[in-house]
């Protein structure tokens, strides 16, 4: 092996050695800025905002959790059309409420507890907006159940007052009551 062969060799060794070096740098960088991006993307552990939304791929309202005036809670859930069809709330007298909606967003069942005592109360409407089922405290700590026709016109109403008395109460289409107990 002459001088020429051996220099032409040692280059060509020293060559393919700073390409690996350069290769190595290469890739201890690309590892390091994958450990850096990694700590970089730890979630916060709280995220505050007044409004949040959900929507869709094509960017349609599907949900909305807000904070409405005076400070009141409010979730609202949107069909495919972002028409809202389901309510969560705290109403002005801190009463959680609930609310069901058809699709021309007319309340159809609400759920809630009255205030100042906490009783629970629930209201199912009719097409029309025709309150059809009421159920609930009413005042001074009587419960009771109304049933009424397609109008909203009473039809059977029952309850117990806060003595413990039993009451019925049967009326016509023309609100004429037609049987009461006790009399």
């Amino acid at each position: 092996m002459t001088i020429e062969e051996l220099s032409a060799r040692m280059e060509k060794v020293e060559r393919a050695n700073r390409r690996m070096k350069a290769a190595g740098i290469a890739a201890l960088v690309l590892v390091a800025a994958g450990v850096a991006m990694g700590q970089a993307a730890t979630p916060p552990k709280v995220i505050q905002a007044e409004r949040f939304e959900a929507v869709d791929m094509n960017g349609n309202a599907r949900g909305v959790l807000e904070s409405g005036p005076g400070g009141n809670a409010h979730l609202a859930l949107c069909d495919g059309l972002g028409k809202v069809r389901f309510e969560v709330s705290r109403i002005a007298d801190d009463a959680p409420t609930l609310v069901l909606r058809d699709r021309d967003e007319n309340s159809r069942a609400i759920l809630t507890l009255t205030q100042p005592d906490g009783d629970p109360a629930m209201w199912v409407y009719g097409r029309g907006k025709k309150l059809r089922v009421g159920l609930g405290a009413g005042p001074r700590g009587a419960y009771g159940l109304t049933v009424t026709d397609q109008e909203g016109k009473a039809g059977v109403s029952l309850g117990v007052d806060m003595e413990g008395a039993a009451q019925i109460n049967l009326s016509d289409k023309d609100g004429k009551v037609l049987f009461r107990a006790p009399q």
